[in-house]
């Protein structure tokens, strides 16, 4: 749900069960399970939020997916003639700005339900810890 829903699930999340009609009880690619509780990678959520800054982009331009691969790693030698270094530049920030965003309001989620991090001594008073589950990560880390 915080995947699809990025700018509003912290308000809307208590309503989902209203939206569940709307989904499929299985991708149609995998037929593999499809519920809003189910783990979804996290640049689904951020690529929302950056306004299409993300490398996701290519799944609803495929014919523009090379023209799309340097906001894989955001570098300016992977980017087509017709995109400026100012423009890559632009594109990272605006990835960064929202992934950001987006893992501190699900960090804030997280507190709210009460799963609180594990600190020194089984102290709970640390922020939660989140799991990230997107492979395009991989391609990012220098």
């Amino acid at each position: 749900f915080c995947a699809g829903f990025p700018s509003c699930f912290l308000w809307f999340e208590p309503f989902k069960r209203l939206l569940a009609g709307i989904l499929d009880d299985t991708r149609p690619m995998d037929n593999m399970r499809l519920h809003f509780d189910l783990p979804q990678e996290d640049e689904l959520g951020t690529s929302l939020l950056s306004n299409g800054a993300s490398y996701y982009l290519a799944l609803y331009f495929m014919r523009s997916e090379p023209q799309l691969r340097y906001l894989i790693s955001f570098d300016s030698a992977a980017a087509p003639p017709s995109v400026t270094d100012a423009q890559v530049t632009a594109a990272r920030h605006a990835w960064s700005d929202a992934f950001l965003y987006y893992l501190r309001k699900l960090t804030l989620r997280a507190a709210r339900q009460g799963k609180g991090g594990r600190g020194v001594g089984g102290c709970s008073d640390m922020p939660p810890r989140l799991l990230l589950k997107s492979p395009i990560h991989t391609a990012r880390i220098p």
